[in-house]
């Protein structure tokens, strides 16, 4: 039974594709449109992530 690597590939990108066609994302911390998915599913905005970085550093 030979198995198409491919295959599994396409259904990956299809299920992230549908992610980005439903509705827009709002980041958890100020609630504007946001393009970065936490390991939780939830998303963050630019500006938030690089503020919490900047935060973890002190």
């Amino acid at each position: 039974m030979e198995t198409d690597p491919k295959k599994g590939q396409d259904r990956k990108e299809n299920s992230l594709q549908s992610t980005y066609r439903t509705k827009e994302q709002k980041c958890v911390v100020c609630k504007s449109s946001a393009e970065l998915e936490l390991d939780d599913g939830t998303f963050i905005c630019e500006n938030c992530a690089q503020i919490q970085g900047e935060l973890s550093e002190m």
